[in-house]
């Protein structure tokens, strides 16, 4: 797993999607139909040097248990504009199954900054990704963007979020395709100074 895990951060893609959306997720590799399957070799690259960060991963798999050998293989590019805005698109080709053809690419832009108003957490992600080859009918595309304030005494977040029912990473993450979702939240969360309530470290007052 070392392999496979060690610089994973370089592949991850938009603003907070972990829980919804992930093109490239490295534990799809070697398993079809929850069987294992063996890897004869595998090469990954993955490095920061000045604004510009890669991420680039290829394993041959073999014949066994009927699924055929078949070569997987995911790329990520990014670039920081400035300190504040990166930039990147993601690629991933192949099936584990061995049997049908899976592409992705998806293109991706964060900014974040930690001194609004002074001293204050802002970020804004949005992202586009599609899917190619036998993903069948229906959309193929998804894509989405999200505000958060994620802050000491309010934590406030919006989100709309788009997944075509043909999009298909086979060798990432999409619990729910062919669905559109919105979300808005707020995290009110003061810290007594005292008084009646001095032995109250954090208030966490939520609506979402």
């Amino acid at each position: 797993r070392p392999f496979f895990t060690d610089g994973a951060n370089f592949f991850d893609f938009g603003l907070d999607l972990k829980e919804v959306f992930i093109p490239f997720y490295s534990r799809t590799v070697g398993i079809s139909n929850d069987r294992i399957v063996p890897i004869t070799a595998g090469l990954k690259a993955v490095g920061q040097e000045g604004a510009w960060g890669v991420g680039a991963l290829d394993v041959q798999t073999r014949d066994v248990y009927g699924v055929p050998a078949t070569n997987l293989a995911a790329g990520r590019v990014t670039y920081d504009l400035n300190q504040n805005l990166r930039v990147g698109a993601i690629g991933t080709n192949g099936n584990p199954n061995g049997l049908t053809s899976n592409s992705l690419a998806g293109l991706d832009a964060v900014w974040q900054t930690s001194t609004f108003q002074g001293d204050k957490n802002l970020g804004f992600g949005a992202w586009g990704a599609r899917s190619f080859g036998d993903v069948g009918p229906g959309d193929r595309g998804g894509w989405g963007i999200k505000l958060t304030y994620p802050n000491d005494l309010w934590n406030i977040q919006g989100s709309v979020k788009q997944f075509g029912d043909a999009l298909d990473p086979v060798l990432g993450y999409l619990p729910r395709p062919g669905t559109r979702s919105y979300g808005l939240g707020a995290s009110y969360q003061p810290r007594p100074a005292g008084g009646l309530f001095s032995g109250v470290r954090q208030f966490f007052f939520e609506a979402f």
